[in-house]
């Protein structure tokens, strides 16, 4: 497919957006909005859909609503993406000699009920991904270390906290917050400082701390 994008045939693309954050605060419509401008750059049609805007029935019989009308598209696409956030856990297709493998850190269920971590791929088996309201809250903490965080009203999505790291909000996503990364937040609020604050002074070569009033070099016991 992607050796045709390249070979001057114009092909017809269809990318699903499954976000629920506004276009603006979404990592999923970003990476949507940077595929299709390279399909575009490259000649090719390509129609973001955003599934959030339309009224529609989950149901797999052919039900007349606004839902309807994009999956005709598909038919005459010659590619359809489907973009999804990763909340419920992050997965990646691994190739072990001639076979593919699905692996996700929590466990995937099935129409047939649940199957493992690992899912191998045959030429007649196809791979439907969606999201899922849990039967139980417990669910949500597959993952060790994990705590619930909401960026979208109503939207809990868990964040698992790595080693020596701090839950904190750093260019408007949730995430843990290492060392380097406190940091850079800290020394970006100097401007409003508040009492007991310190800072490193590059030009001077020492730390300051912020007496209420002004910022006043620190000096250690030896000196």
């Amino acid at each position: 497919l992607w050796r045709h994008c390249h070979e001057g045939k114009q092909m017809k693309f269809l990318i699903f957006n499954g976000s629920l954050k506004p276009d603006a605060e979404s990592n999923t419509f970003t990476v949507c909005k940077m595929t299709q401008l390279a399909f575009q750059k490259l000649g090719h049609e390509c129609e973001i859909i955003t599934l959030r805007e339309l009224d529609y029935e989950g149901a797999t019989a052919d039900v007349d609503d606004e839902l309807k009308p994009h999956l005709m598209k598909i038919f005459k696409a010659d590619g359809v993406i489907f973009a999804t956030p990763i909340w419920w856990g992050i997965g990646a297709i691994k190739k072990k000699g001639k076979s593919f493998f699905l692996t996700r850190f929590t466990p995937l269920s099935s129409i047939d009920g649940p199957i493992s971590r690992n899912i191998q791929f045959t030429p007649n088996k196809k791979l439907f991904i969606q999201t899922y309201i849990p039967e139980d809250y417990r669910e949500l903490f597959s993952t060790p270390n994990t705590v619930l965080a909401t960026e979208v009203a109503g939207c809990p999505s868990p964040v698992e906290l790595q080693d020596y790291t701090l839950l904190g909000r750093l260019n408007g996503t949730i995430q843990s917050i290492d060392q380097q990364e406190l940091w850079s937040i800290l020394l970006a609020n100097t401007r409003k400082p508040v009492e007991g604050m310190v800072r490193y002074n590059k030009r001077g070569k020492h730390f300051e701390g912020y007496d209420g009033k002004q910022w006043r070099a620190l000096k250690w016991e030896d000196e």
